[in-house]
């Protein structure tokens, strides 16, 4: 049965380092093998090595030197050993150099030397999944970390948290079901370890076995499949119910024994994962009718969580709002926004048919729009053509919307005036004490749209 410590991706276009170096990794590291930059991204498009280590060497230097940075720029985080070639033109040599890599070799060191690197690399690697994962943490944890309709929830992801069994999420597309599975598994023993989703839409059984078994090909290529990139941590099924009925009873019986066969290969490979899935609808009629695969339901059921809608729960809005403000203004370079609580309340008296996904949208968008310190209706998109959006009474919502036209429109006239309410009345055709008293009701300060140099004077004054 084939144990690995971890998997290399080997680009050499002369196949040089692959006789001298695969054969003697094999037995500590799965070693894949590319002979171009072109081959090297089709396959990370399939599966994401520990380490990519690149031969270069003088005749194709300029093509693979184009080609890693097409290929640190879709993976930023994997890290890059290069084997140069002692006969490597100085520019080509400091051109490569200049790259984000991990470290560089001479391309005819010796296997102890790679071996040294490769682990550095492994242990810099886990640092950096685990620095990130404690921003994750901070940013994802906030949002549910709260009471309401999601308390008894969260006390069922704690106690599912706490072993290795499978767990089953259901609730409507949108509703967060992919979170809390998320969230279940930074709370398990293997947080530190990968959090792998996989959806199964679209794709046909074959795709679908490539994808989670991984294949091997008559040539000695071999990609890893998914259930082998989640060793140690965790395998999300999304829509597992779309998964088709043959590839349900392979992927129970991998799971069962903890170890599968690649598409095409003989050897098993084992496996340490843990599995959980989300699905639209309770499985429970479908595994009884034969629908669905018996055994994976009882494994995948042991824990089933139900998420309920966001319409379900508006109570939790303004947590929600408030948390994917903190993230979204961190992430912006916003951190001092704060929300006018206008905007709490139409916000819970919203529909949300996107749920979540389209809550988070809302308040990005917000988040971008924003010009002073506070997000207000209007940076929702919020006037008066948004009636239909408030499900109030007419009174209500004429009364809400009048005033975010008033503070829209006394905020552009105040700031043509530069301030000054006699100017201001004279653009707007108002007596200057109707103007006035407006402005007060509508919740605005002439003064803070002056310029800055005439506030420092009166301030003097």
């Amino acid at each position: 049965m084939t144990m690995v410590n971890a998997s290399v991706l080997l680009l050499d276009p002369n196949g040089v380092l692959i006789m001298r170096w695969a054969e003697a990794l094999a037995g500590d590291y799965q070693v894949e093998s590319a002979r171009s930059a072109e081959d090297a991204l089709a396959q990370l498009g399939e599966w994401l090595p520990d380490y990519l280590v690149l031969h270069l060497e003088p005749r194709n230097a300029v093509p693979l030197l184009d080609g890693l940075e097409r290929l640190l720029l879709l993976n930023p985080e994997l890290p890059v050993v290069l084997a140069l070639d002692d006969g490597l033109p100085p520019e080509q040599r400091l051109r490569a150099l200049r790259q984000p890599i991990y470290a560089h070799l001479a391309s005819d060191c010796r296997l102890e030397e790679l071996r040294i690197v490769l682990d550095r690399a492994r242990d810099h690697s886990r640092r950096q999944q685990e620095r990130l994962l404690l921003r994750q943490q901070r940013l994802d944890l906030d949002v549910y970390e709260m009471g309401g309709s999601l308390g008894a929830l969260h006390e069922e992801i704690q106690q599912a948290a706490g072993t290795e069994l499978g767990v089953l999420v259901y609730g409507n597309q949108g509703s967060g079901r992919r979170e809390v599975a998320k969230k279940l598994h930074l709370l398990s023993k293997r947080a530190r370890e990968p959090f792998v989703s996989f959806n199964p839409a679209g794709l046909s059984v074959e795709d679908c076995r490539v994808r989670l078994f991984g294949r091997e090909s008559r040539d000695g290529l071999r990609r890893r499949g998914l259930l082998e990139i989640a060793d140690g941590g965790t395998l999300l099924l999304e829509g597992v119910e779309r998964l088709p009925r043959s590839v349900q009873a392979e992927l129970y019986r991998a799971l069962h024994e903890k170890r599968c066969t690649r598409v095409g290969g003989i050897h098993p490979v084992s496996l340490n994962v843990r599995p959980m899935a989300t699905a639209c609808r309770s499985l429970t009629d479908a595994a009884r009718e034969g629908e669905f695969h018996g055994e994976l339901f009882s494994l995948l059921h042991v824990y089933s969580l139900a998420v309920p809608s966001l319409d379900e729960r508006r109570e939790d809005i303004p947590a929600l709002v408030r948390g994917y403000l903190r993230r979204y203004g961190r992430r912006h370079g916003r951190p001092e926004l704060e929300l006018d609580p206008a905007v709490e309340a139409f916000l819970m008296r919203r529909n949300w048919p996107g749920s979540l996904h389209e809550l988070r949208r809302s308040v990005e968008l917000a988040v971008l729009r924003a010009e002073g310190r506070t997000v207000t209706l209007a940076d929702f998109g919020v006037n008066g053509l948004d009636v239909e959006l408030l499900p109030l009474s007419y009174r209500k919502a004429k009364k809400l919307t009048e005033m975010d036209f008033k503070r829209r429109f006394f905020s552009r006239l105040l700031r043509l005036a530069e301030g000054k309410v006699t100017a201001a009345a004279q653009m707007a055709d108002v007596p200057r004490p109707s103007l006035s008293t407006m402005i007060k009701e509508a919740g605005l300060a002439a003064e803070s749209f002056k310029p800055a140099r005439a506030t420092r004077k009166a301030a003097a004054r």
